[in-house]
């Protein structure tokens, strides 16, 4: 059975919740795809859909936050906005987004660091690209 596009989405947005969420009392290396995708309602065979090694949570969820956080700034009257405001504005933005998941991160990013070939699965070129993007469409 295919889903839509929104609710794709909201099954994603249900795994971040849920990895932050989970985080917050365990390490990201103890969590499991199966604890997780449990916590965010959704079948494990989804979860594994979206998102196929642990790992790829991490560049998943950058993405997300870039995406958000691009969308947020473009919301603003950038075009009232100096060069530096607009990127100002993007990296405000994208704290604000990530703060609520500050032990996602700090787990994950030791996680990745005591495994660095977990690291090589793991794609935030994506991310990288959006922010290039979007800095090139304002300048």
């Amino acid at each position: 059975m295919r889903i839509s596009k929104e609710q794709r989405k909201k099954n994603i947005q249900s795994v971040f919740k849920a990895v932050i969420l989970l985080s917050k009392d365990n390490n990201f290396a103890s969590l499991t795809m199966k604890s997780i995708a449990k916590e965010a309602g959704i079948g494990e065979a989804t979860m594994y859909n979206y998102f196929p090694k642990k790992e790829s949570l991490i560049s998943g969820y950058l993405d997300w936050s870039m995406e958000e956080a691009i969308s947020m700034t473009k919301k603003e009257q950038i075009s009232e906005m100096t060069f530096t405001e607009v990127f100002h504005s993007l990296i405000e933005n994208h704290i604000d987004l990530l703060e609520p998941s500050k032990d996602f991160f700090k787990d994950s990013v030791q996680a990745l660091f005591i495994n660095p070939i977990a690291l090589a699965h793991t794609s935030i070129s994506s991310t990288k690209e959006r922010q290039r993007s979007f800095i090139e469409e304002e300048l």
